[in-house]
């Protein structure tokens, strides 16, 4: 189990990361209470479109785009991350703001 909330944070923080402008920092914030572990990565990078966000966790629906760099990506890693972080009885959300 240790090593499915590794690779759900190592994906979630090379995303932040990936959609990051150049020289910015990536904020990873943790906050634990009681049983309950909150993990917030914030970046200032590109913003999701409406309609790729609406599908983000979408397994089915095609949601890969280039990173600031131009970097690749397959659309795999959140959806994998959504239905990882379900079976442990977590959640993901995603805000985007301008």
């Amino acid at each position: 189990m240790t090593y499915v909330k590794t690779t759900i944070i190592n994906n979630l923080l090379h995303n932040a990361i990936k959609f990051s402008f150049k020289n910015e920092i990536v904020d990873v914030d943790v906050q634990e209470n009681n049983d309950e572990i909150k993990i917030s990565i914030s970046n200032k990078g590109t913003c999701i479109s409406k309609e790729v966000l609406k599908n983000l966790f979408n397994p089915s629906v095609k949601t890969s785009t280039s990173g600031t760099d131009n970097e690749l990506g397959t659309g795999f890693g959140l959806p994998l991350v959504y239905k990882f972080a379900k079976l442990m009885n977590g959640d993901i959300t995603v805000k985007n703001e301008l």
